[in-house]
């Protein structure tokens, strides 16, 4: 079976943690035998130009980046568009046509959907975009493009179940529920302790784009209010983004300036330590569609404090983690409670086992591709 897929987010060389799940998902994919065309037409801002790194593609990965003309929207969809469409004839020409597309995210909406009529290929959509989620933020327009897409599908893919649940109720459109996978043998815990005699203080770590929905404020505040009348704890910050400046001038932010580290964004596979170093793995986010990096910290054995409702089921009531309040207070207190849980890093480690190891989700991705497939050949005979 020949599965195109056509992420609106993938490792490059300007951003090499970039939709990293969905390019280690087509890996994955590959090795259970099919045969995978990734087809990525990327947009770069002007701000991340100099951030250039090297990256090597593997030869199934066709990438081509494009600038993105800032407040311009209408014309950035339209290059994406041909960029996509040009990139589609060269794969075309080499390989074929696929029998079905796969996109992540609505995002490439408008190329897959004409690939779909104009090949008669079906497509299925995985959305990752946590701004579907909220009518409101995500906007009339980009409300209307996504819902008739999803509607246009042969299927469409949730990755945690309280997305299905608040997708299938904005959209009025069936969505199956297939989650990120985790790659247990990289994420795993450390022979060592979680918490170190001797060790200073506890470390607290959070990752993700620094923006106002992933909380990082709040964390920050909390930082505060634990270090209030000791100077116990230390925090490290993953990622970047354009709320950065905001946090730096914060006044929490600059009264524990010693305590905090923004380390920008670092090599997906240096994540690795930072988990298993940390005490605490904590995600402040508003919403989120499935929460990775909450998963890579518990397969690494680090105990997490969580607001995301959709996070409490990651949990296990509490079992694994603190779900708080998002407010700086309410997260100081799920800290302090999370250190001292009972659950082991390695019972933690083989909760996501269980759940979200690479074995249980291709079999529900090789399910969905047959019943995709089965339908479009349904279809045709009608």
């Amino acid at each position: 079976m020949k599965v195109l897929v056509i992420p609106s987010w993938f490792p490059n060389r300007y951003n090499t943690n970039s939709g990293i799940f969905i390019r280690e998902q087509v890996s994955l994919m590959k090795e259970a035998g099919y045969n995978v065309t990734v087809l990525a037409a990327l947009p770069v801002s002007i701000k991340r130009i100099h951030l250039k790194n090297t990256m090597t593609y593997h030869a199934y990965e066709h990438i081509r980046l494009f600038l993105n003309i800032p407040f311009f929207e209408v014309v950035n969809m339209a290059l994406r568009f041909i960029v996509g469409y040009l990139l589609f004839g060269t794969i075309k020409k080499t390989e074929g046509l696929p029998d079905i597309i796969h996109a992540h995210t609505f995002s490439q909406a408008f190329l897959v959907s004409y690939l779909s009529r104009k090949y008669k290929i079906p497509y299925l959509v995985t959305e990752h975009y946590s701004k579907t989620m909220d009518r409101r933020r995500l906007g009339r327009v980009q409300f209307a493009i996504a819902k008739a897409f999803y509607r246009r599908s042969t299927m469409n893919i949730a990755v945690s179940y309280s997305q299905k649940q608040k997708m299938e109720q904005l959209y009025s459109t069936p969505f199956t529920v297939v989650p990120n996978f985790i790659d247990i043998s990289k994420f795993h815990p450390s022979s060592s302790q979680r918490l170190k005699k001797g060790q200073p203080r506890v470390k607290l770590l959070s990752v993700g784009n620094v923006n106002e929905n992933k909380g990082f404020q709040f964390i920050i505040g909390a930082l505060a209010i634990l270090n209030g009348s000791t100077s116990d704890y230390e925090l490290e910050i993953i990622g970047e983004g354009p709320y950065r400046g905001r946090l730096e001038a914060l006044e929490d932010y600059k009264n524990n300036s010693k305590y905090i580290r923004l380390l920008g964004s670092i090599p997906n596979q240096e994540l690795v330590s930072h988990y298993r170093d940390a005490d605490c793995y904590i995600s402040a986010s508003r919403v989120e569609t499935f929460g990775i990096t909450v998963l890579e910290a518990l397969a690494s054995g680090t105990p997490v404090v969580v607001t995301a409702e959709n996070h409490k089921k990651i949990i296990e009531n509490n079992v694994y983690g603190i779900h708080s309040d998002r407010t700086s207070q309410s997260i100081a207190n799920a800290i302090r409670n999370a250190i001292n849980l009972d659950a082991t890093p390695e019972v933690m480690h083989d909760f996501i086992k269980s759940e979200y190891s690479s074995e249980t989700i291709i079999e529900l991705l090789e399910k969905i591709y047959l019943q995709v497939t089965s339908r479009s050949i349904n279809h045709s005979h009608e």
